[in-house]
């Protein structure tokens, strides 16, 4: 009489995907003001847009979509980065039968392996996919960043041009019309 072995294997599988993805957008501002001045109006201008400065002399702000926006005033340059971050597990389980300890257990093996296999793979393809997701986001929300980068200079480049009235004479008075997309910027000065 021969006796039949069964054996049964167990292991998890964790894994933490990490996908990013960026855009970098160049900024060359018209230098209206001295270098030190101009850098001080963007200052001001980002921080009352809700930048928030680091350290390191750069500019961060979080957009709708959860990207991260980095300007860098000596770079000159707005970084847009999307990044996503995933946790897969799974827990495998195995049998395997045999005319033997050894068998039964090879057996087992074998079959965790495949399962193994078809688990990597499915996380390879969880990798694509969030890669191919972190570009979509990026090109989805590059209309309105676009709009809220223009936003941003025209604001700077408003304040930097009060600044030089200022400097050329007497303020007399200022007007500022929006209209969509459209500003207009009047300044009268006395010599």
């Amino acid at each position: 009489m021969s006796q039949v072995y069964q054996i049964t294997l167990t292991s998890g599988i964790t894994r933490t995907i990490h996908a990013s993805d960026q855009m970098t957008h160049r900024i060359e501002l018209t230098p209206i003001l001295g270098e030190p001045q101009m850098k001080d109006v963007v200052r001001a201008s980002l921080k009352e847009r809700g930048w928030e400065e680091q350290e390191d002399g750069t500019f961060h702000k979080t957009g709708d979509d959860g990207e991260t926006l980095i300007w860098d005033l000596e770079a000159g340059q707005v970084v847009t980065i999307v990044e996503v971050e995933k946790e897969v597990s799974a827990d495998l389980s195995a049998k395997g039968t045999g005319g033997s300890d050894e068998a039964a257990r090879r057996s087992a093996e074998r079959s965790l392996n495949r399962q193994t296999a078809r688990v990597e793979h499915d996380i390879a393809e969880t990798e694509t996919e969030l890669a191919r997701e972190t570009a979509q986001t990026l090109k989805d929300s590059a209309k309105r960043r676009e709009r809220e980068l223009n936003d941003v200079l025209q604001g700077i480049y408003a304040e930097a041009l009060k600044e030089k009235a200022k400097e050329l004479g007497t303020v007399l008075s200022i007007d500022e019309h929006r209209d969509g997309d459209d500003y207009e910027l009047v300044i009268k000065i006395a010599e």
